[in-house]
């Protein structure tokens, strides 16, 4: 079975109960491995319990969106029990999926070179979460400037490490800089 997939859409996962699979999309790979199990089990338990396909897949506005699809032939499908889980879903996984909009904010922002009209990235006025590197919780991702990245080429000292992704604020020796990174949006 094809599943259609709404043009400017992208599938972050996807959860099937006729195949009995599922489905991260390779793109998301580097999400903190918590995050990928906490999809992974929000998925399959849809689909243990309510069948079908279920879609977890950002709009583009950047939402992340639940949908469910059927294979068209199956009469034990529940189309109001369905919505039912996603709405709870989405409920009791807010935080969560918040979280992941942004990141799929971030990313996108980061992939095209520019940050889209009206996209605020900033998140003054947040704390982060207090981990080993970072015991007062003091975080900030944003883009290195200019001058940041030539002090980071010419001196070992620089206050701005290069993270693969997006750049922050780092100790110059911090090999986990990435890993940072992604803790600040998404915790220990």
């Amino acid at each position: 079975m094809a599943v259609q997939i709404e043009k400017g859409y992208t599938v972050l996962c996807a959860s099937n109960a006729y195949v009995q699979k599922f489905y991260l999309n390779p793109e998301y790979d580097n999400l903190p491995k918590e995050v990928k199990e906490k999809l992974r089990v929000i998925s399959v338990d849809y689909t243990e319990d309510i069948g079908g396909i279920l879609l977890m897949q950002f709009n583009r506005q950047g939402k992340l969106v639940l949908e469910s699809v059927t294979d068209g032939t199956d009469t034990l499908f529940d189309e109001a029990a369905s919505d039912r889980k996603i709405k709870e879903l989405s409920e009791k996984n807010q935080e969560l999926f918040s979280k992941l909009e942004m990141y799929y904010t971030a990313m996108k922002a980061f992939r095209s070179g520019a940050v889209p009209a009206g996209v605020d990235l900033s998140v003054s006025g947040q704390e982060g979460e207090p981990g080993a590197r970072n015991p007062e919780g003091h975080a900030e991702v944003r883009r290195a400037s200019k001058e940041e990245i030539e002090a980071i080429e010419h001196k070992e000292e620089a206050e701005v490490k290069p993270t693969g992704s997006w750049d922050m604020p780092v100790a110059p020796d911090d090999e986990d800089a990435e890993q940072t990174a992604y803790h600040t949006l998404f915790g220990e």
